[in-house]
């Protein structure tokens, strides 16, 4: 259960995840060329995934979003002296996107996309006060399709792509907070929708724009003073975090939190297989993650999935 283990065992329900996105070889700058090696290495693990999945709920299999995984890229290091522990509860928390999928017509969270809005929603009741940006724009005909559930082999960043993408489907950022209003009653006006973003560096680069906004959350606390979360799952987080430490970092915060989804999410009752899902995204990893969400909900908060970081 080392860094690089866990890091690598992903497996089977990545989708077309923000933690692909992050992947500068899907980035604007390449126009979605991945290397040869990445889609070779996803079309094995899909074929690993299927067998993976034989035992998950019907909802999963419909999801049918196992097996995407990316090549590794390089993401910019944490800003100096913003810590990653707060013992205050986030002003804001960035919940990052994933994908949607169509279940017999009804537009829904894929299910990792899921545990993120469960986990905000038990993070909500927590902390009443807290306020979520939800991160994730357009992009049906972008990374996937609603009329399969399938991952784009070549995610599409042309012009006429982001064009026409609000044509074929909700925004992640939308289907996110209807999900978290009507499944968990999460007041709207807790929630922001940020729909521009299609990587996660995007994710973080205009939530540093929105956050410098004069006076946009509360006018009597100072930027040094704030705490923000940033809510994705543990595997994504790895990647994620260094980016918001980046460019949130830049707004001088007061801390910048991990929030791991898997630490929130049984929190809430929901129809979702959590333990099924866990031993197919982690591998080997998963026991030890199970074991601690075991922990926390009989009642050891002590214990983080985030410490495996």
């Amino acid at each position: 259960n080392n860094p690089k283990e866990l890091a690598m065992s992903k497996a089977a329900l990545l989708g077309a995840d923000d933690a692909d996105w992050s992947n500068e070889d899907y980035g604007l700058r390449r126009a979605g060329r991945a290397p040869t090696r990445c889609m070779l290495a996803s079309l094995a693990i899909s074929l690993l995934a299927v067998v993976a999945l034989a035992g998950v709920v019907a909802y999963l299999v419909v999801e049918r979003s196992s097996g995407h995984t990316s090549c590794p890229a390089p993401t910019p290091a944490p800003s100096p002296n913003i810590p990653n522990v707060s013992s205050d509860p986030a002003v804001v928390v960035f919940v990052l996107g994933g994908q949607i999928i169509n279940v017999s017509g009804a537009i829904v969270p894929a299910i990792h996309t899921a545990s993120r809005c469960c986990a905000a929603a038990a993070y909500s009741r927590e902390h009443p006060a807290t306020r979520f940006i939800l991160d994730g724009g357009f992009n049906v005909g972008v990374r996937y399709t609603l009329t399969d559930n399938t991952i784009l082999p070549r995610a599409n960043f042309s012009f006429a792509a982001f064009a026409l993408a609000s044509t074929l489907g909700p925004s992640e950022a939308g289907t996110m907070r209807a999900f978290m209003t009507e499944q968990y009653s999460v007041p709207m006006s807790a929630l922001l929708l940020e729909e521009t973003s299609a990587t996660t560096q995007e994710n973080s680069e205009v939530g540093a724009v929105i956050m410098s906004r004069t006076n946009f959350i509360i006018p009597a606390i100072a930027p040094s003073d704030m705490t923000y979360g940033v809510l994705s799952n543990l595997y994504h987080l790895r990647s994620a975090l260094p980016l918001f430490q980046t460019y949130i970092g830049k707004l001088q915060p007061k801390a910048i939190v991990p929030l791991c989804a898997e630490d929130y999410m049984m929190f809430v009752p929901s129809a979702y297989n959590w333990t099924a899902w866990v031993q197919a995204t982690y591998g080997s990893a998963a026991q030890q993650i199970l074991d601690i969400m075991a922990r926390r909900q009989q009642g050891d908060l002590s214990m983080s999935v985030c410490s495996l970081l």
